[in-house]
């Protein structure tokens, strides 16, 4: 009894830490200059799973894993999220990397910093702001994202991951 009940545990542990990992590498999906939202089935593009417009948005939100990249694509899990119902079954899916929307995280002076390469020895640059700032993530490699996003101007540059949230 006493083993079976440490192999519940065990496996409960691990699918929660499985859970908690995946859910730092998912990102919103939003849209973009009234466009709609093409989901495609594989990272050639040659097949859509679902297209999503503007005023759809207002009553359902994706998140789009970002562990595995292409050229212009994020997937391969992407999560819908109804008014409605909830959360719908996950499917395998890919996105534009120019829709994939995440917070960067701001400490306790209200500053984060982003970095011109993803080496935490590179030149960086300190931005203040009073609340969270959205960030387009374009690329990432293990522990960075690369970001763009509107400060006064465009900027990009590569943020460490435990530096952006949902």
């Amino acid at each position: 009894m006493k083993k079976m009940k440490l192999i519940s545990v065990f496996v409960l542990c691990h699918i929660f830490s499985s859970l908690m990992a995946q859910s730092a590498l998912y990102a919103y999906v939003l849209p973009i200059d009234g466009k709609p939202i093409i989901i495609y089935a594989d990272s050639s593009m040659t097949s859509v799973c679902r297209i999503f417009q503007p005023e759809e948005f207002e009553k359902v939100s994706i998140s789009v894993s970002i562990r595995q990249s292409s050229a212009e694509l994020f997937g391969d899990k992407i999560w819908l999220y109804t008014e409605d119902d909830g959360m719908v079954p996950e499917f395998t899916g890919w996105v534009g990397k120019e829709r994939c929307f995440r917070s960067l995280k701001i400490d306790s002076e209200n500053c984060s910093y982003v970095y011109a390469k993803p080496d935490e020895d590179s030149p960086c640059m300190r931005i203040l702001s009073n609340r969270g700032l959205l960030v387009n993530v374009v690329d990432f490699k293990s522990d960075w994202l690369k970001v763009r996003f509107m400060y006064h101007r465009i900027i990009e540059g590569w943020v460490r991951k435990d530096m952006l949230k949902l």
